[in-house]
């Protein structure tokens, strides 16, 4: 059975936000990337995974996971812009990658991984929440959020592809040794 999606999912983003203004949501994300990256430093650093040191919750890639999204809704903020879906920004695949990256060698599995990104998001919309005008239209600032949600659902996607690949690597390393082991045993 196919472990991935059809390549539709990955740009279906560009259609759904076409003809909005990202701008307002970009220019938050830009203005309080500081205050998003803290309050994520502190609730990843509360989490279990991370209570036997909590020094390695980290926001080393999360601040340029930030900066990312918020340039790809920057450089599509005219409603007469077409919208770039967030993955194919190789700044977001990168930085996305490189916290999953990191995380795995840290010994971080996929729960963990995915709660970081959970809680970027929550704290991306607890921001936009205090810092959005009241009379923005809401479609405008739906469809910026789905952009921002397609970036963090990506990036935990690539985590778990990259996590899969990790596995698979180690396993055929595991076999391969195995196969070798059998076919000469030690006299």
């Amino acid at each position: 059975m196919p472990d991935h999606a059809t390549p539709d999912v990955e740009t279906r983003i560009e259609h759904l936000a076409h003809g909005t203004d990202l701008r307002p949501v970009a220019d938050i994300l830009v203005r309080e990337r500081t205050s998003i990256v803290g309050g994520w430093l502190q609730l990843a650093a509360r989490q279990p995974f991370h209570a036997d040191r909590p020094e390695r919750a980290v926001a080393d890639h999360i601040p340029v996971l930030v900066d990312a999204i918020a340039s790809v809704l920057a450089r599509n903020a005219s409603p007469n812009d077409d919208v770039e879906a967030p993955l194919e920004d190789a700044a977001v695949a990168g930085a996305a990658t490189a916290h999953a990256q990191v995380r795995f060698e840290q010994g971080l599995g996929p729960v963990a991984i995915a709660t970081e990104f959970r809680l970027l998001r929550q704290e991306i919309s607890r921001v936009l929440v205090a810092h959005l005008e009241d009379e923005l239209p809401t479609t405008d600032v739906v469809k910026s959020v789905m952009v921002v949600n397609d970036a963090l659902d990506g990036a935990t996607m690539l985590a778990l592809a990259a996590l899969t690949d990790r596995i698979e690597q180690v396993r055929d390393e595991f076999l391969a040794t195995t196969l070798h082991d059998v076919r000469q045993p030690i006299t």
